[in-house]
């Protein structure tokens, strides 16, 4: 259809910017029905101890959150897309239930933003080296972020992952997969998710005997998505 709409308006800088606003728009309209019904999805398969996980959010309130950060952002004229990755961090944050454990992120936009700011610095003053070092207080940031709670107890996370971590996790990766001819890509993988759960610390005072398991909905996500979208 672009292609057609293309052929027969030529190199029109209107059309080109009229396409570019209308893919923004459809975007804007797929990503929160994809990302809940992934996220109710991947939830809904996953267990501990013999405790189900699911995740709680609707399309509706995913809308709400990208829509009006997205607003903010336009007239901010981007700085606000900080913010908006917080806001969409704690908007599925909250919804994730292990059995009766709820989790919640308290990540700030501020923090997050001298993190992005002086990470890209860096790594051009750098020539790239300290991207790694970047990468690791990214993932850190978001990991501390995060909060568990059961009744009266509460439990929080902490990240330790460091850029020469990343370096060897990144680079050895890359040489199985290289090697391999592709072959090695789930080992990868695998070996990128150990990683990245053995770098994560939890202190608190969380009974995790007393987490229960509560009623589970098997329903299709993709199914509710639409008819949360609807609603």
């Amino acid at each position: 259809v672009y292609f057609l709409f293309q052929v027969q308006s030529g190199n029109s800088v209107g059309f080109h910017t009229s396409m570019m606003f209308v893919m923004y728009i459809v975007l804007l309209m797929i990503i929160p029905l994809a990302l809940v019904g992934s996220l109710k999805y991947r939830f809904s398969r996953t267990t501990w101890r013999g405790i189900h996980m699911k995740y709680t959010g609707t399309v509706k309130s995913m809308y709400k959150v990208i829509l009006l950060g997205f607003l903010y952002t336009v007239l901010t004229f981007g700085i606000y897309s900080i913010w908006l990755m917080i806001d969409i961090r704690k908007e599925i944050t909250k919804n994730i239930k292990l059995g009766t454990l709820e989790f919640s992120f308290e990540g700030r936009g501020s923090k997050l933003f001298g993190i992005s700011f002086f990470g890209y610095l860096l790594s051009i003053i750098t020539l790239g080296i300290y991207s790694f070092q970047w990468m690791a207080n990214m993932h850190n940031f978001y990991i501390n972020g995060m909060r568990a709670r059961i009744e009266d107890e509460r439990g929080s996370f902490k990240g330790t992952t460091t850029g020469l971590g990343f370096f060897k996790l990144l680079i050895g990766n890359f040489f199985i997969v290289l090697l391999t001819l592709g072959l090695g890509a789930p080992y990868a993988l695998v070996r990128s998710l150990k990683y990245y759960t053995s770098s994560v610390e939890l202190s608190g005072n969380i009974n995790f005997d007393e987490i229960k398991q509560v009623e589970i909905n098997e329903s299709d996500a993709t199914g509710e998505g639409f008819l949360d979208a609807i609603d």
